[in-house]
């Protein structure tokens, strides 16, 4: 029951996370992916230019791609499952996390207001209900970080709401930013880079947009 349980907050956490994707790109986008599944070792996606590099003590995972040019941290799990699209570089997600990346083109906007209009777009979207909203900087880099849960929760996940922690970012690249979201099923009222440093550390310094190969 347990497993249950877990397994449906994991598809809750996925559903708002493509409830907040559709301020930046369209639904068919998010569902005409192609999973591929991290094993543990060395993974390269010769189609996407998709590459998943473990760290020799298996405690992060390097995310990258040679056609997107971004590059990003993730903590190490083998049970990631990668997706890319050319309008979508990035939906992963394993037994916690939710992650995504969308590339946008900038409208003469900074990063903070960029994220400024996310928020003031998803305060807009109908059937979910945000709380806490911050604004944090990480490496010199701002940081959007809220709490939503379905107002009207979809009837394939029960009668419980649970709440997700969300966070966003933006980095520049030519004339588009590379908006970075993670969610995570919130497990208490204290948010998670409060309790686990690493979190702002890979949005900050873990995440970019400078990828290139020779």
């Amino acid at each position: 029951m347990r497993f249950l349980e877990l397994r449906t907050v994991y598809r809750i956490t996925a559903a708002l996370a493509a409830v907040a994707l559709t301020c930046l790109v369209s639904q068919d986008t998010v569902a005409k992916t192609k999973k591929v599944h991290f094993k543990g070792k060395q993974l390269f996606e010769k189609r996407t230019g998709l590459t998943v590099l473990p760290d020799d003590d298996r405690t992060d995972v390097m995310v990258s791609s040679i056609h997107h040019h971004y590059r990003l941290v993730l903590p190490y799990s083998e049970n990631w499952l990668f997706e890319t699209d050319h309008d979508l570089p990035l939906l992963a997600q394993d037994d916690t996390y939710t992650v995504s990346i969308a590339i946008v083109p900038k409208d003469g906007d900074t990063a903070s207001e960029r994220l400024q209009l996310i928020l003031k777009r998803l305060r807009g979207s109908a059937g979910t209900e945000l709380r806490d909203p911050t604004f944090l900087k990480a490496y010199e880099r701002p940081i959007l970080r809220y709490k939503a849960r379905f107002a009207s929760l979809p009837k394939e996940f029960g009668d419980t709401a649970p709440w997700v922690w969300n966070y966003w970012t933006a980095v520049s690249r030519e004339s588009d930013w590379y908006v970075l979201h993670v969610s995570t099923e919130a497990e208490s009222d204290i948010p998670p880079d409060e309790k686990d440093p690493t979190v702002l550390k890979r949005l900050g310094a873990g995440f970019g947009a400078d990828f290139d190969v020779d």
